[in-house]
């Protein structure tokens, strides 16, 4: 899997797993858990608009 570069207050240019960012994303805008519980076409969905803001 591919690495992008993901900032945040604390760290910046930090390198780590899209999908760990993603995960991490997720679970802060919906509630923790949501990558199982919700619906996984709007998992996919979400995770195409994550990649397109956030790949390098």
């Amino acid at each position: 899997m591919n690495s992008y570069r993901y900032r945040t207050s604390k760290e910046d240019n930090q390198r780590i797993n899209i999908w760990d960012a993603f995960v991490d994303f997720l679970e802060t805008t919906y509630f923790p858990g949501a990558v199982e519980l919700l619906d996984s076409k709007l998992v996919a969905f979400e995770y195409d608009a994550f990649k397109d803001c956030f790949a390098t």
